[in-house]
């Protein structure tokens, strides 16, 4: 099974959590910053994926560089909200714990790497 199928096949099985991107109180969702992104996953994510922009291969073989992930058939914001926001007990991936403004900084940068640089980010990652 090829690491892109694999990786659409988690998203699919996976409920998305739509209520976990939301804000409380109908307040509106946080700022998202490509930079602060890219500064986040340097520190948090970087010493599995590559999180630079060249889609070389990541210091963990096992773990998806950053760009390929972002041209991923599919992958969006909600997707990859239901990614980090999901324990992974088969992977060697550690659970995460980001605030809902870290995850969406983190989550616009990979979507900037994608083919859509330029278009809205869904709701997932707002």
């Amino acid at each position: 099974m090829g690491k892109a199928f694999g990786l659409l096949l988690v998203f699919c099985l996976t409920p998305v959590v739509a209520s976990a991107t939301e804000a409380p109180d109908g307040a509106p969702p946080p700022h998202r910053s490509v930079a602060a992104g890219f500064e986040l996953a340097k520190t948090v994510c970087a010493a599995c994926h590559n999180v630079a922009p060249d889609g070389a291969a990541s210091p963990n073989p096992r773990a998806t560089p950053f760009a390929v992930l972002a041209q991923t058939p599919g992958m969006g914001g909600e997707a990859l909200t239901v990614w980090l926001t999901t324990f992974h007990p088969a992977r060697t991936m550690p659970p995460l714990t980001l605030t809902e403004a870290e995850r969406a900084n983190i989550i616009a940068y990979i979507l900037s790497l994608g083919p859509n640089k330029g278009a809205p980010l869904d709701h997932a990652a707002q």
